[in-house]
């Protein structure tokens, strides 16, 4: 997914959300933005802080450019950031049982204040397997 499609996204969300249309007047700006966030994070991160970005009441600058602002990302989305590396696996595969099992182990450890090092093999072995997971489920759906 790229920025474009990012920002399609936040559109479709913002008119869904608020019931008003999106201004183009910084389209440009928009996608350079967006760009940066996902290439230092990644497009589930993303995907992630824009639902609850948009979703939250309490935010009254629904905007993208407040959204990327670089303190306000990096302070409203710590969670989802320190779940960069299942984010993908907890947006496309919740209702699978395994999945959700493995994301909540490893979120424990996320959560833990320090790991042993065969807790930290664990949470390497939980992202293997949830690869390999992707790979068996997505096997499944095309034939």
């Amino acid at each position: 997914m790229n920025s474009k499609d990012m920002r399609k996204y936040w559109v479709n969300k913002y008119e869904e959300v608020t019931g008003q249309t999106y201004p183009d007047s910084e389209f440009i700006v928009d996608l350079v933005l967006l760009k940066r966030l996902i290439t230092k994070y990644n497009e589930y991160v993303v995907l992630e802080a824009i639902d609850r970005f948009l979703e939250n009441n309490k935010v009254k600058h629904k905007t993208i450019k407040y959204l990327c602002s670089k303190n306000f990302f990096n302070e409203r989305f710590y969670d989802i950031i320190n779940e960069q590396e299942v984010i993908k696996y907890k947006r496309l595969y919740r209702s699978n049982p395994q999945v959700k099992e493995l994301i909540n182990e490893y979120q424990n450890y996320i959560d833990s204040i320090s790991l042993s090092d065969s807790e930290k093999e664990r949470k390497k072995e939980i992202l293997e397997t949830l690869r390999d997971l992707e790979k068996t489920i997505n096997e499944s759906t095309r034939t």
